[in-house]
């Protein structure tokens, strides 16, 4: 991507990022598409669901008065979906990926890289795959865990305390947690790896789950509520675009997050419901909020607009990583 960022000077306004799964789709990796292969059969599983009502379907709680069989048959059904997104993720992706493979991923990790230079940059993620982590890590990113080791939730709580001081730097946050990427009980976060291979059962109450399972097929309270990651770094993302203590709201780029496309979606889920209220708080908007998803999204983009968003269209013609181009373009230019 071309460098367009001025010069290293005074600090600016920070920018936030909130990256979904079209990202992903955009370097053809279709999560939603693969995982559908393996729920078929499953009762209630459409097609058209997106992969939170998919997971929604599968990680039903056991209905009371159930016997123990089918209650060890409901609660393993979600245990080898959440099995099977990893293996999906990691054989796709790779560990670690061919960011020549992922275009889009590596570009726009570049380019939030070099605005980085004067300002805070925080990448706030709500897709599941690895392949936006790895991209972020390679261009400079800063995320308190280490790959192959464990960050407690007091170190994690410090590092999100330091993004909030608003120095200039990239970080990279995942809100509802990623692929391989495990909570233990209310302490700590790991990646499984291949010499490292956990396979927890998915309930908080076993002492260690995937943050994959708290992190879909909830709305946005149950998630800040089950998944310890979501309930720290959600209010770290909402004081920033809201200008907490008098500080200046940051600049907030979308990426490949159809946002508002349902009404549970519009009213429960951590981005709506923080974008909505960061929009009423208001008097005026000295900062910018630009949203690129595909142009045929017509409910997300009604929804984007409405909350003071230009949107910047992904079309035959120009693609993602060129809509992004154009994004990131106007935002290095504003002060």
């Amino acid at each position: 991507m071309k460098d367009t960022s001025r010069e290293a000077g005074s600090v600016r306004r920070p920018l936030v990022v909130y990256a979904g799964q079209g990202i992903a789709l955009a370097d053809g990796f279709d999560l939603r598409g693969k995982l559908l292969t393996h729920l078929a059969g499953i009762p209630d599983v459409h097609a058209e669901d997106d992969l939170d009502a998919q997971i929604a379907v599968v990680r039903r709680d056991p209905p009371p008065g159930c016997t123990d069989e089918e209650r060890d048959r409901i609660i393993g059904r979600l245990e080898k979906v959440l099995h099977t997104l990893d293996d999906i993720c990691v054989q796709h992706v790779g560990t670690p990926p061919d960011l020549a493979r992922w275009p889009t991923a590596d570009g726009l990790c570049q380019r939030l890289s070099e605005l980085a230079r004067d300002r805070l940059v925080v990448l706030f993620t709500s897709n599941v795959d690895t392949a936006l982590r790895y991209a972020a890590l390679r261009h400079g990113a800063r995320w308190v865990l280490p790959p192959s080791g464990l960050a407690h939730r007091d170190e994690i709580a410090g590092w999100l305390q330091e993004i909030e001081k608003r120095s200039p730097g990239f970080h990279y946050a995942p809100l509802h947690g990623e692929a391989t990427l495990i909570c233990i009980g209310d302490g700590g976060l790991i990646y499984a790896t291949p010499e490292h291979s956990l396979h927890p059962l998915p309930i908080p109450d076993n002492g260690w789950h995937y943050t994959t399972g708290e992190g879909l097929g909830t709305n946005v309270r149950i998630i800040e509520d089950r998944l310890w990651l979501s309930k720290l770094a959600y209010p770290v993302f909402r004081r920033l675009i809201e200008g907490a203590g008098g500080a200046d709201p940051a600049d907030l780029l979308a990426v490949g997050y159809g946002a508002g496309a349902t009404a549970v979606r519009a009213e429960q889920y951590g981005f709506e419901v923080s974008v909505h209220g960061a929009t009423a708080a208001f008097a005026s908007r000295p900062h910018q909020w630009l949203a690129v998803l595909p142009e045929g999204d017509a409910k997300s983009i009604a929804w984007y607009q409405a909350h003071g968003f230009r949107v910047v269209p992904v079309t035959a013609s120009r693609s993602c990583i060129a809509a992004l181009e154009q994004a990131v373009a106007d935002l290095a230019r504003r002060p």
